[in-house]
């Protein structure tokens, strides 16, 4: 088995296993406020949104999960109710412009929400501010409007979990409708033309969490009064549960067993990449140096002719051998050594004893003129012929080491 298929079993059988940690262990509780009608955590909205066709009898309820401008493009809406229940209320000047015709024309919006866009804060005149300070204990909201009929008009939550107020003394056409313990306004309505707009600071306040408790869920359906009944237009854009937060992506990163596993699979497939994805080279092959067969071939060709006894033939090739080494000693391209000037000529260039040059011309002879040369003439020829190549080199060796 290849070692990136072992890798990749490794690497599965890991994640798998981390997979089944993350599945089967204790959930901790999920604080986060996302203030979305499908969450049932502490701070998710499914108990308002669920009790919404209580709160507002023979109302409409619907839901929206786009812009402001893009919802209400096309739509001629009469005693409607835009209900924003988000952390952050942040409207570009289309949502915007969009939101106060559709309060304008007689409409109500009512928008909970820590901290307010810029755009829509000029618009209204009107500034977030977020108390620094610490309360003594827990921190009360307080109804100033003695007309509405609850139980009490005084509501109590945790402390340091609802710090945001309003700046509303600019605003014009503004009544404060509630304010928390040191005073600060955190609920208020502003009239826009013909409708209203009902703003709080404290989004908490209407969350899964604060709602099942007897006392603060009073609160809301105090707050609510103020709403008209009709239709009601449930926003799930701005809290994040939209079709902006639909993505694959943003389903995995939102759960954090499935966020630590897609950073596991990030991280191995780098890793991976990085060690075991890339080019591998061959081990390439030692080739041997061709090899000088030379020696093995003339030895291979002289045993053919040996075993075939054909003498005459090798005899004229040692010959033809000679005279061709014996021509370009003399750097002559025609020898003929049949006369006795020619061979003294031969022997004084070559430097080789007369007599024996002359017995070896003699032998050659001998077998130029024989029809069937036996072996022992082949011997003895061929004998003379290697004393004359041996003569011949050393005197050129020692010529060379005379001159050097």
């Amino acid at each position: 088995m290849k070692a990136s298929v072992k890798f990749m079993i490794f690497f599965a059988a890991v994640f798998a296993l981390m997979i089944i940690v993350e599945l089967f262990r204790p959930q901790p509780l999920d604080w986060r406020q996302t203030y979305s009608k499908e969450d049932k955590i502490p701070y998710g909205n499914f108990a308002l949104f669920s009790l919404l066709p209580s709160i507002f009898q023979h109302s409409e309820t619907r839901v929206s999960d786009k812009p402001v401008f893009n919802y209400l493009k096309g739509e001629k809406l009469n005693n409607a109710s835009y209900l924003i229940v988000a952390e952050r209320f942040m409207p570009d000047s289309l949502d915007c412009a969009a939101l106060l015709r559709f309060v304008g024309e007689g409409n109500t919006a009512f928008i909970a929400a820590e901290e307010f866009g810029r755009y829509f804060r000029d618009t209204l005149r009107f500034n977030d501010r977020y108390y620094i300070g610490s309360f003594n204990g827990d921190i009360q909201l307080f109804l100033l409007d003695s007309t509405i009929s609850a139980p009490s008009n005084r509501y109590v939550y945790k402390a340091n979990a609802m710090n945001a107020y309003f700046d509303a003394s600019d605003v014009k056409n503004s009544i404060v409708l509630g304010e928390n313990s040191v005073g600060n306004p955190t609920f208020m309505r502003i009239s826009f033309g013909k409708g209203k707009f009902y703003l709080c600071s404290t989004p908490t306040a209407f969350t899964n969490y604060y709602l099942l408790n007897r006392t603060t869920s009073q609160y809301i359906a105090a707050v609510f009064s103020y709403i008209p009944n009709g239709i009601i237009i449930w926003d799930e854009y701005y809290n994040g549960g939209g079709k902006k937060a639909q993505s694959s992506l943003r389903f995995i990163l939102a759960h954090e067993p499935l966020r630590y596993a897609w950073y596991i699979l990030l991280g191995g497939t780098a890793l991976f990449v990085l060690f075991r994805a890339k080019r591998r080279q061959r081990a390439i092959p030692i080739i041997e140096p061709p090899k000088n067969a030379s020696l093995e071939f003339v030895e291979t060709v002289g045993r053919l002719y040996f075993e075939r006894k054909n003498n005459k033939n090798i005899i004229e090739k040692r010959i033809a051998y000679l005279m061709e080494y014996i021509r370009s000693q003399l750097n002559s391209p025609i020898i003929e050594l049949n006369d006795e000037a020619a061979i003294n000529i031969a022997a004084e260039k070559l430097a080789v004893d007369r007599n024996e040059m002359k017995e070896l011309l003699a032998a050659i002879n001998r077998t130029r003129n024989s029809e069937q040369i036996s072996d022992e003439l082949l011997r003895d020829v061929n004998r003379k012929i290697e004393l004359f190549y041996k003569f011949v080199r050393h005197r050129e060796t020692s010529v060379f080491r005379n001159t050097a």
